[in-house]
């Protein structure tokens, strides 16, 4: 007799031979219990402690039990692909009565190869019962396997994965199996040609991580710090694998608190070593390698020049400046690391690594890179920063003398908008970029990094970058022994302590820096100097000195011919006679500033010209003149986009609707330029809340 599945069915043991047959032969011969006889395997290893839920994955994974199909996490090494997955079977096993086939592809085994097909279906094969296996075909045993799961309720754990072709063979033809797979791959056959849902898993947030460390560590070590604890948090990157090595060390009582183990760890290259364990294929370290050691050459070696980076993330031109390839080998090498999840894409052209895995490239590159080819990947790659911030300078601004140029090697900019996005975007790996120029000992490249910076930082205000940048490029501008460059970073640090209300270092920085220029004979640098040190003397009440160091400064433009100096000049002579009462002087000086900079088309200096006239006017008592030339200079400071303008504007607008008597029109400037203030961390936002207040 035959049975329902066309196997025949031998009556007396009531077992069915089930005949596969490949190109026309027959290839094997198969015994299987029967059904009601066959085992429900449960293969699931055991489930990790200290679980933290991945709620969201879980979700997902619940949806797609109730349709079948197959789902593919995938995720960085050491963040938990596997535990996650095992977890949420053994909480999801009443969805699937049928039992759960589960197997190690040891797609990344640090002893063993990957598994081949055919190994793992004869263990799937005996856990449901068949016996005899006598077949040495991958695709007699795959149709068997697929007859025997047929309408049957269960899951599939295939963990480890290397390639779709390894896991191929093992997919279920019926809807109602569940097939989860686990890769630090991609795996995109799998998803284009089977259908597969991705899933990328991500590290945990701070707010798991915390939890995890305090389950698997010394839980009041780490609610005694909670600071420490969220540094450590960070250092592991977030990381199951990392955070649970961490929280080991602190359980095992060497460290006298979290603060300590975070103080091992602050050195990232020393970071790999902290987070060894015991069991080297356990180690963070170890983790990673296997997935580094099963790239090409070439996409290794551009895996470890990224590592050289000095920031979090990249776009893809500065990653070209890092290894020197063309756009066509550099996508591929970049996507073949994405596939490999050593390297994300947060967004479009934008690249970024596990902070844990760039200290691990830059380790591989130490290593394997000579000396040499590092450091002229890393020159190159400053190189590329420094064309770059030049050319957002001179959009930001195109007057102001810039010297020395560099090579155009970098990107370029078509507009104000553009060069201001740009910069924010690269703002941290432009402060990283002067630090990393600093420590290679490329001095020019490191003040003139953060000189380039400078009509970004005034624009913006991004003061503890602005800053630090600049000390920086100041300290290796004097070890190179650059005056020309220490001056420029001083008058530069000189504006950010005065606006900063910081007196003492903002005049020892005037003071030298108009030492060097008046020693070099510089007008320019004088000139410039002069300005910034008389708008400081004003608000520092010294107003002779304004007047003297405007009155120098004017004379120096004049001398050179400087147009646009001349205008900021007046500007600021304006602002000094207003506050010693020759009102008349005070309104020629901010009309002649007005002037000079329409008839430029400088319409970023007009508005600072405008603001100052109206503020003669508010002073003259003509309140309707006032106002509406602070309207005009906030309009065009809205369009411009210019954040400190704006504030610095609606503040003035504030002491006109006093003077008018607007009270609410008063509160509502007011509001709008404390939101401003306080958004780029201006001290003044301090005396408009007292002021509301």
């Amino acid at each position: 007799m035959t049975d329902s599945r066309g196997g025949v069915r031998n009556e007396i043991t009531g077992q069915s031979v089930h005949t596969a047959v490949q190109a026309g032969s027959i290839d094997s011969v198969v015994i299987v219990e029967s059904k009601t006889t066959r085992p429900t395997p449960q293969q699931l290893p055991r489930a990790v402690q200290h679980f933290v839920n991945r709620l969201a994955m879980f979700d997902l994974l619940d949806r797609q039990a109730t349709t079948g199909g197959v789902s593919l996490l995938v995720g960085t090494p050491g963040v938990g692909k596997t535990a996650a997955v095992v977890h949420w079977a053994h909480r999801s096993l009443s969805l699937f009565p049928d039992g759960v086939l589960f197997a190690n592809l040891r797609g990344f085994d640090p002893v063993s190869p990957p598994a081949e097909p055919g190994e793992v279906l004869d263990g799937f094969l005996h856990a449901m019962g068949a016996t005899d296996l006598a077949t040495t075909s991958v695709d007699a045993r795959a149709g068997m396997f697929r007859s025997l799961v047929h309408d049957r309720r269960m899951l599939v754990l295939l963990d480890d994965a290397v390639s779709a072709t390894q896991v191929r063979p093992l997919l279920p033809g019926s809807e109602t199996v569940t097939v989860v797979v686990t890769s630090r791959s991609s795996l995109s056959g799998l998803k284009a040609l089977e259908g597969a849902t991705g899933m990328n898993l991500e590290p945990l947030d701070d707010g798991a991580s915390l939890t995890l460390l305090r389950e698997v560590s010394d839980a009041a070590l780490v609610e005694h710090d909670p600071t420490a604890s969220a540094v450590l948090v960070r250092m592991c990157g977030n990381l199951p694998l990392a955070l649970r090595i961490a929280g080991e060390r602190l359980a095992e009582g060497g460290y006298a608190g979290v603060a300590e183990l975070v103080s091992e760890l602050a050195d990232e290259r020393d970071r790999l070593d902290v987070l060894a364990t015991d069991d080297d294929a356990g180690a963070v370290r170890a983790v990673f390698s296997l997935s580094y050691k099963a790239l090409t050459a070439q996409v290794a070696e551009v895996f470890r020049l990224l590592g050289l980076h000095p920031g979090m993330d990249f776009d893809r031109d500065a990653a070209a400046a890092l290894t020197g390839l063309r756009p066509g080998p550099l996508r591929s090498a970049l996507d073949a690391l994405r596939s490999a999840s050593l390297l994300e894409m947060p967004t479009a052209q934008r690249y970024r690594f596990h902070s844990l895995l760039r200290a691990y490239a830059a380790e591989r590159a130490a290593a394997t890179e000579s000396e040499d080819r590092r450091h002229t990947a890393v020159r190159a790659l400053l190189s590329w920063y420094l064309s770059s911030a030049h050319a957002a300078g001179r959009i930001l601004n195109p007057r102001r003398r810039s010297d020395p140029q560099p090579p155009t090697t970098g990107r370029e900019f078509d507009d104000v908008q553009s060069a201001l996005d740009w910069c924010s975007l690269e703002r941290a790996n432009l402060t990283a970029a002067v630090r990393l120029a600093a420590d290679a000992g490329e001095h020019e490249i490191a003040w003139q990094l953060a000189a380039a910076l400078w009509g970004y930082f005034y624009r913006r205000k991004p003061w503890d970058d602005w800053i630090a940048t600049h000390r920086i490029g100041l300290a290796a501008a004097e070890r190179a022994g650059d005056d020309f460059g220490a001056a420029t970073l001083l008058g530069n640090l000189a504006i950010a302590y005065r606006e900063l209300h910081q007196q003492a270092d903002a005049e020892d920085c005037f003071r030298r820096a108009l030492e060097i220029w008046t020693r070099r004979a510089d007008s320019y640098g004088e000139a410039l100097v002069c300005i910034g040190y008389g708008n400081a003397c004003r608000e520092w009440g010294r107003l002779d000195e304004a007047v003297s160091f405007s009155l120098r400064a004017l004379a120096g433009w004049e001398s050179l011919g400087d147009r646009h100096g001349e205008g900021m000049t007046h500007n600021s002579l304006s602002g000094v006679f207003r506050e010693l009462g020759e009102l008349d002087r005070a309104l020629a000086h901010s009309s002649r500033a007005v002037a000079v900079f329409h008839e430029l088309g400088d319409r970023y200096s007009e508005s600072w010209a405008l603001n100052g006239t109206a503020n003669v006017h508010r002073a003259l008592g003509q309140l309707a003149e006032a106002i509406d030339l602070h309207q005009q200079a906030l309009d065009v400071r809205n369009e411009l986009d210019d954040r400190y303008g704006q504030a610095m504007t609606l503040e003035s607008l504030a002491e006109d609707y006093d003077r008018a008597g607007m009270s609410e029109a008063r509160r509502d400037a007011l509001r709008r330029a404390l939101a401003i203030f306080r958004e780029l961390g201006d001290p003044k936002a301090d005396g408009i809340a007292a002021a509301l207040r």
